[in-house]
């Protein structure tokens, strides 16, 4: 979909869980099964990436990213980005999966977006 001359991707990411080890039987309940991703913004300039996923109960987990080029592309998407990400919710890591995070937010660089 074009907007305004800025790409707007709308893309669900399906997630089956295979073989849920003993210490993580419970992880769909607190992931969920869909992550739901809206990105919109130009190569050149600031893209903009959000992410929402709910499991049961409400549990539910937001991610916001964005990024700007700092330097020429190398090759595809490869260069340097100044990246922003706000973090809050459930799944972050799989140690951490049943804990919810309070908001988070980092700065940092990044070399793929």
């Amino acid at each position: 979909v074009q907007a305004f001359d800025r790409p707007l991707e709308l893309a669900p990411v399906a997630r089956v869980y295979l073989n849920r080890a003993s210490e993580n039987r419970d992880i769909a309940d607190f992931r969920g099964h869909v992550d739901y991703v809206v990105r919109y913004g130009a190569e050149s300039g600031i893209v903009g990436e959000l992410m929402y996923r709910r499991g049961r109960e409400r549990r539910s987990t937001w991610q916001l990213d964005l990024s700007y080029p700092i330097r020429q592309r190398m090759f595809a998407n490869a260069g340097g980005y100044v990246y922003l990400q706000l973090f809050e919710g459930y799944g972050e890591s799989l140690l951490t999966y049943n804990q919810k995070s309070d908001l988070q937010v980092r700065l940092g660089i990044a070399i793929v977006r």
